[in-house]
């Protein structure tokens, strides 16, 4: 059996924001809509695909906890950015945004369907995890367009850095001139993965499987007509 392990969110301000969520209970509308298999009955779609499965429900989610809204200037050379005046900012919170010099990035990072003005996401949580585990930090896995900004990815020891927030420097796709947006409160920021620090050293295996075992692996495999995977090789993963 598993050990369970224990990942703490703290803030001082819990009941103002919206706390972080098991990612599984948000997934996005788009895969929820999707059927499972396709009229032909021999076909599955990608909502029962395990391996995709996993990565909508491993980890958890950062939610945004206050409406942010953007406007790019008419020339275009400018975004700015307002919240609600009344909430109760307090450099304590971390709550809103930043400036994040577009200096310390390099123009390689930024997609071409981004606007090339850089943020930073002030997250209100402090986040610790046990001892020799860290967290990635990321964009929920396979959101595909539903999302319009994006993080830069990171790791962070949150077995030690755990009493220092993590902000996220991040994003929008392009605006045209004169153009909003809204970053809007429940919105899942940055997803987080926590993992054991192991040692890890490379091997190239170039004597794999013989053809016998090649054979009885795929006759394993395909003995059934659905879900061979799940069946045979899948562990379950829990987030909760």
């Amino acid at each position: 059996m598993f050990q369970t392990r224990k990942i703490v969110f703290s803030s001082s301000y819990a009941d103002a924001l919206l706390a972080p969520v098991p990612i599984k209970k948000i997934v996005p509308s788009w895969f929820k809509e999707m059927p499972g298999t396709l009229e032909d009955l021999t076909s599955r779609t990608v909502k029962k695909c395990v391996p995709f499965l996993d990565t909508l429900t491993s980890g958890y989610a950062i939610l945004n906890s206050i409406d942010i809204h953007f406007k790019k200037s008419k020339d275009g050379n400018e975004i700015k950015w307002a919240s609600n005046e009344s909430f109760p900012f307090d450099s304590k919170i971390n709550v809103g945004l930043q400036a994040h010099g577009n200096h310390q990035i390099s123009k390689s990072m930024i997609r071409d369907d981004e606007d090339s003005i850089s943020f930073k996401y002030l997250n209100p949580w402090k986040i610790e995890t046990p001892k020799n585990y860290s967290c990635l930090f990321t964009n929920p896995f396979n959101y595909s367009n539903e999302r319009k900004i994006r993080i830069l990815d990171g790791i962070v020891d949150t077995d030690s850095y755990k009493e220092i927030f993590i902000n996220f420097p991040f994003f929008i796709k392009k605006l045209n001139n004169d153009e909003e947006y809204v970053l809007k409160r429940g919105e899942p920021i940055a997803l987080v993965f926590p993992f054991m620090r192991d040692d890890w050293k490379m091997k190239i295996n170039k004597n794999y499987l013989s053809e016998k075992e090649l054979n009885l692996t795929f006759m394993k495999y395909f003995s059934n007509i659905f879900d061979n995977y799940r069946s045979n090789f899948w562990k379950r993963k829990k987030y909760d």
